[in-house]
């Protein structure tokens, strides 16, 4: 049964594949809604998509597809991130976390970066970066945290490097630990807050993924390490 189109004509004059519908003068498909014909300027129309070619139109619909599809998977660029991004499980380290650039506007500057440490991690030493002041917040261990012959009653909670990166520059800022025993797999998440000068949004890097499926996804990705049992750099 051909599908009747307005002006009471079918898909390019002769009778509609199956399955194509007609609803309020627009052509639906699974998880799209085209109009048939699009208004143009003076009162004139371009030509619609009822009088396509059949072939014509699966080559328009499947161009949509591509870019939408690029337009999802395509990951954000610029985030703030940690290297190494694998380490062993234990043991003394030295992490650097990069800012990578400014705060996106040539007027507006980084004026401070501030990074959470996540649980698991004592004994932290912040890097002296030339030109910025480094402080820290510490935070008590309730219960303690024993391990081996060391008891740990406190550990630093936020580490924050005040100063300014300007626009096209990237900075990188050291923080040494010790990292207590972790289970082989475990993911360590350092969630970063940078501030800007202007009064601009702060750009907040925290996200951690619910799934495997959606952890490239993510569009501010807290910067992460993966620990592995045995692991050597």
């Amino acid at each position: 049964m051909a599908a009747v189109w307005p002006c009471g004509t079918s898909l390019n004059g002769r009778p509609a594949q199956q399955g194509l519908t007609t609803l309020d003068g627009q052509h639906r498909l699974p998880n799209f809604t085209i109009p048939l014909s699009l208004p143009t300027c003076a009162g004139r129309r371009r030509p619609s998509l009822a009088t396509m070619a059949p072939s014509t139109l699966v080559c328009v619909l499947l161009a949509a597809l591509v870019v939408s599809a690029v337009a999802v998977a395509a990951p954000a660029v610029g985030h703030v991130t940690i290297n190494p991004k694998k380490a062993p499980t234990s043991g003394h380290l030295l992490f650097k976390i990069r800012l990578p650039h400014d705060c996106g506007d040539k007027t507006v500057g980084t004026s401070n970066i501030t990074v959470t440490l996540p649980p698991g991690v004592v004994s932290v030493k912040q890097e002296q970066v030339a030109g910025w002041l480094a402080i820290h917040k510490m935070k008590t261990l309730d219960p303690p945290i024993v391990s081996g012959s060391s008891t740990y009653t406190e550990t630093m909670e936020t580490a924050t490097w005040v100063g300014f990166l300007p626009d096209g520059m990237y900075r990188e800022f050291g923080l040494s630990v010790k990292l207590l025993p972790q289970a082989d797999g475990t993911v360590l998440y350092w969630k970063a807050v940078q501030d800007c000068h202007g009064g601009e949004a702060p750009r907040v890097w925290d996200q951690i993924p619910t799934s495997p499926c959606n952890a490239t996804r993510l569009a501010h990705p807290a910067p992460k390490v993966e620990l592995i049992e045995g692991y050597e750099a």
